[in-house]
C-alpha cells in the first residue's frame, strides 16, 4: 500500500514519548532488540536481518524503493535500505547478527529483501512483547523471547543453510572474542590469504569483510554506552577516527545519533 509521508527532517526520528515510556534496548551476543514508541526514519541501511512488529497490533509504514508497505509485521533483509514511519505505535525491533543461524534466511528474502507477516504469527508472544516493551525483562528473558520471535519467523523466510566453511565459522568466532585484533592478523591466524579470506568471507556470509569489521566497531560502541565515558573516548576504544565518524556511523545505519542512545532519560540498556 503506497502513502506519501511527510519529509523526515520535519518530525524526530526517535525519543517523542520517552516522557511516557523509555526506549529500550537489549544487546545479545548475536544480535538486539529494540523497543520504541515512536520511530521515523528516512532511508537506512544496517548489516543484520531485521524484525519488526508492533505490540499492539496497530499498522506502521515501511518504505523500501518506490514501495510503501503499511503492515503490522515483516522481516527485512540486511543492508536492504529502508525508512519507517511507526509514529506512536508500540514498536519492537529484532536485530539478527551475521553470526546467528537464522541471518541466511533474512540474507535470502526475495522481491525488494522486504518480506511480511500476518501478525498473529507472534500472538503467543504478546505478554513477553508488552513486558518487553516496558523494559521489566532481565537479559536472559529478553534472549529467550529474541530467539521464540525467530523461531516463529523463519519458517516462512526462504530456505538457506547457516554459515558452513569451517574457517569462516572460526573467523566469526574469533571476532565476537577479539573483536580489537585487525583483520590481516585473523586471515594469517586462518593460514589464508587477506584476499582469499576476504572473499571467502563474502560468499560465506554475504558481507564484505570490512563491512562486517565496521559493523563489530558499532556494536562495541554500543555496549559502552551506559559506561560514563565520553563519546571520544569510546570512539577511540573500539576503533573510529573520533566521535564525528562514530555518529556519522550510526546515523548512517540507524538514523539516531549515540548521544540519544547515552541518555539514560531516553533509552535503557540491559546488556
Amino acid at each position: 500500500m503506497k502513502r506519501d509521508l511527510p519529509p523526515p527532517q520535519s518530525l524526530p526520528a526517535f525519543g517523542v514519548r520517552t516522557g511516557q515510556v523509555r526506549d529500550c534496548l537489549y544487546l545479545f551476543d548475536h544480535g538486539f532488540i529494540f523497543t520504541s514508541a515512536w520511530v521515523y526514519t528516512g532511508e537506512t541501511s544496517r548489516f543484520p536481518g531485521v524484525l519488526l512488529l508492533t505490540v499492539d497490533h496497530q499498522p506502521f509504514v515501511l518504505g523500501a524503493g518506490d514501495e510503501r508497505l503499511e503492515t503490522r509485521s515483516a522481516a527485512v533483509g540486511p543492508q536492504v535500505p529502508r525508512s519507517l514511519d511507526a509514529r506512536d505505535r508500540a514498536l519492537v525491533s529484532v536485530h539478527v547478527e551475521p553470526a546467528h543461524p537464522a541471518y541466511a534466511a533474512f540474507r535470502a528474502i526475495g522481491q525488494g529483501g522486504v518480506q511480511p507477516f500476518a501478525r498473529e504469527v507472534f500472538s503467543p508472544l504478546d505478554d513477553r512483547l508488552r513486558a518487553c516493551h516496558r523494559g521489566h525483562l532481565g537479559l536472559a528473558e529478553a534472549e529467550h523471547l529474541f530467539d521464540a520471535l525467530l523461531a516463529a519467523t523463519t519458517p516462512a523466510l526462504p530456505a538457506a543453510g547457516p554459515v558452513a566453511d569451517p574457517r569462516i565459522v572460526a573467523a566469526l568466532a574469533s571476532l565476537r572474542q577479539r573483536p580489537e585484533q585487525s583483520l590481516s592478523e585473523l586471515a594469517e591466524e586462518l593460514k589464508l590469504s587477506y584476499d582469499r579470506f576476504s572473499h571467502l568471507f563474502s560468499e560465506q556470509v554475504g558481507l564484505p569483510l570490512k563491512s562486517y569489521q565496521l559493523w563489530r566497531k558499532v556494536k562495541r560502541s554500543t555496549l559502552l554506552f551506559d559506561s560514563g565515558r565520553s563519546l571520544t573516548d569510546i570512539a577511540h576504544e573500539v576503533g573510529f577516527s573520533d566521535s564525528a565518524h562514530l555518529t556519522r556511523t550510526y546515523a548512517h545505519f540507524f538514523g539516531i545519533k549515540p548521544s540519544y542512545l547515552t541518555n539514560s532519560d531516553c533509552v535503557q540498556v540491559v546488556h
